[in-house]
């Protein structure tokens, strides 16, 4: 027995030696957490494709939407109407206006008619003032508040079946007369035919010279913000409501300008003898320098 005795001893040391220490932090298995290998990138979550792009996701809400005109149907009138529905902020529409080509050819801001969070019912007239070719876009936008990406855009696409006509209008040219503002010159545009001839015509002197007319030395006299409220026509008379931004339009050259454009372009209409302009209502504010 006693023989025996170390033997044992020394078999319990050598297995004393070959056991690895305790960790003072934890023991083995802490020392194990701390030497592993980092996760692989590709196996974290990863977040879906776009969704960072608030412009993106929001522009398919379908805020707005354009019943007339129809998609694929067709446009018979000069002006036409534009109408839908939509759920926007301040219930505001931005509406633009493409030719065949993508040109622009107009801007119009509308406002649905309701209570803010609902679908709101929106209308609004547009002059064909341009040749728009054989068929328009038409496209309702809803902008954001806050850094003005899209937030929802309906489109629509419709054929022009509209009868062209010629219209005479007439513009400065500083070019051609760079000292006498009275003096305007005569260009001829083709048009979609309207019944509303007169007031086709005062939206096209304030929609302005096209690119190749612009070229030519044509300018437009009318200031930024500038609309027709309305026109009469009786006893050879026709009575031109401009808006308020009519009243002060920044110079005497200007005002000059904007009279001799107006007058000699509708007189140009058959049936018109005397030219009436009025600004807000107003025949003695209008046109001030």
């Amino acid at each position: 027995m006693r023989a025996l005795l170390p033997a044992l001893l020394l078999l319990l040391l050598t297995a004393a030696c070959s056991s690895p220490p305790a960790d003072r932090r934890g023991g083995e298995a802490a020392d194990s957490s701390k030497n592993s290998a980092p996760a692989d990138p590709s196996s974290r979550p990863s977040t879906p494709q776009g969704a960072d792009s608030r412009s993106d996701r929001e522009a398919d809400q379908g805020n707005i939407t354009i019943a007339e005109p129809e998609e694929g149907g067709s446009i018979r009138t000069n002006p036409f109407v534009v109408r839908g529905t939509a759920r926007t902020f301040e219930n505001n529409v931005v509406l633009h206006l493409y030719d065949e080509g993508g040109a622009l050819l107009a801007e119009e801001v509308t406002t649905a008619q309701g209570e803010l969070g609902d679908f709101n019912p929106w209308e609004r007239e547009i002059y064909l003032t341009r040749d728009p070719g054989r068929r328009v876009r038409v496209e309702g936008i809803e902008h954001s508040a806050k850094d003005g990406a899209v937030r929802s855009r309906a489109v629509v696409d419709a054929s022009i079946e509209i009868p062209a006509s010629q219209l005479r209008l007439f513009f400065p040219n500083p070019q051609r007369s760079p000292s006498d503002c009275s003096i305007v010159f005569s260009l001829s545009r083709r048009l979609p035919a309207s019944r509303s001839i007169a007031r086709l015509a005062l939206e096209a002197l304030i929609d302005g010279p096209t690119e190749m007319e612009r070229r030519s030395g044509v300018s437009n006299p009318f200031p930024e913000g500038s609309a027709v409220r309305s026109v009469n026509l009786r006893d050879g008379v026709v009575t031109v409501d401009f808006n308020e931004r009519l009243q002060n339009v920044g110079g005497s050259c200007r005002a000059t300008g904007i009279r001799a454009s107006v007058e000699k372009t509708l007189l140009a209409i058959e049936g018109i003898e005397r030219v009436r302009i009025l600004a807000g209502g107003s025949e003695e504010l209008a046109l001030q320098p």
